[in-house]
């Protein structure tokens, strides 16, 4: 397994050409999530996708199938990451819509039996997100996220 880095909720040029220069394989922007301090409008993520020198990932939450449809247009990432409640459902057909590979996050369970994992493992290959990413936060750590890892489906 090869083990790739992305660097996430950058904000500030600087921070994006620091990343790339480290070796970042990924530099990610969370953009319209009014509940992220890192949040930026798409006009803002445009202008450091464009200064990014490895793939650029758009990370975000809370979004109709429309709207992030729109949104992958607009910026034409390299890489969609979803990080809220989306269902396997709206995963699948948002896939059949977008250029662009698409990567589901899911919450490390806080209870042993929180199954959020399962409904997307479940569904075949060409349905499901290109990668499953596992996030471990808490709400009380709203400022970021701890631990990140992606296993890449064969899809």
């Amino acid at each position: 397994m090869t083990v790739q880095v992305k660097i996430c909720g950058l904000t500030r040029p600087d921070d994006v050409l620091i990343a790339c220069q480290a070796g970042a394989n990924f530099c990610g922007v969370v953009v319209e999530v009014p509940a992220s301090p890192r949040s930026l409008s798409h006009q803002q993520a445009r202008s450091l996708f464009a200064l990014m020198t490895v793939p650029p990932v758009l990370v975000t939450r809370g979004k109709s199938l429309d709207e992030l449809i729109d949104l992958t247009h607009a910026l034409q990432p390299a890489v969609l990451q979803l990080h809220g409640d989306e269902p396997p459902e709206l995963v699948a057909t948002l896939k059949r819509q977008i250029a662009c590979a698409l990567w589901k996050a899911l919450p490390i369970p806080l209870m042993p039996t929180q199954t959020c994992f399962r409904p997307f493992c479940r569904m075949p290959a060409p349905f499901c997100a290109q990668a499953l990413t596992r996030c471990c936060w808490t709400p009380q750590r709203r400022k970021g996220l701890a631990v990140k890892a992606f296993a890449p489906r064969g899809n």
